[in-house]
């Protein structure tokens, strides 16, 4: 049986978490949600930072950078 999860309690780092999961080992996803946090200073900022900035974080490759541009992206249009 599902859990109903509240997304609104949901810290900005459990989101980014759960966005990086997608395309990142499993090991690394805690420390470089935190560290894109730290380095832009919110999930809006990680969320519409260029893929050529977010891929001089140690540990973003293009294709997360890229992943992470496209959902800015859709957040500027809802």
């Amino acid at each position: 049986m599902k859990k109903n999860i509240d997304l609104s309690s949901m810290k900005d780092n459990e989101i980014l978490e759960i966005v990086l999961a997608q395309s990142l080992p499993e090991e690394k996803i805690k420390p470089l949600a935190n560290t894109l946090l730290k380095t832009f200073g919110s999930l809006t900022a990680v969320f519409t930072t260029a893929p050529k900035d977010l891929i001089k974080i140690d540990g973003i490759g293009k294709q997360t950078a890229i992943d992470l541009a496209i959902l800015g992206q859709i957040l500027k249009r809802i």
